[in-house]
């Protein structure tokens, strides 16, 4: 919040947006990955048992299986999602749209779609 709302801040009075620093990219972006599941919900989707990894790229990045057990082994995920960590904060504050998010996706289209559209569904409650 502090975040998404001093970069509005700074465009309004013409000033360039400021990156958080790797340790807070890491934090928001393990938040929005890990509530991914239930912004599904929200929007009126769910996994039904599939699994999904999210690759964010850069400082402050990682890797994430979701919809998995943790007591299962590894599964083979059905889509991979791979895109800057930036980006994916500002799709989450609904600061950039789905649209204009670049990513990849390897795997099912149809949920990698999903998931990327209901990353900014807390932004709007």
């Amino acid at each position: 919040e502090l975040w998404t709302h001093g970069d509005d801040i700074r465009r309004a009075i013409g000033r360039e947006p400021d990156a958080p620093d790797p340790a807070t990219l890491r934090v928001m972006s393990d938040v929005a990955v890990r509530t991914l599941t239930t912004a599904l919900g929200v929007r009126g989707k769910a996994l039904d048992g599939r699994v999904a990894r999210v690759v964010l790229t850069g400082d402050g990045g990682g890797d994430w299986l979701i919809g998995a057990r943790a007591d299962a082994p590894p599964a083979h995920p059905d889509v991979t999602i791979k895109a800057d960590v930036l980006d994916f904060c500002l799709l989450t504050a609904e600061r950039i749209t789905p649209a204009e998010m670049e990513y990849s996706v390897e795997g099912d289209p149809g949920l990698a779609r999903d998931l990327v559209g209901a990353a900014s569904a807390f932004a709007t409650l």
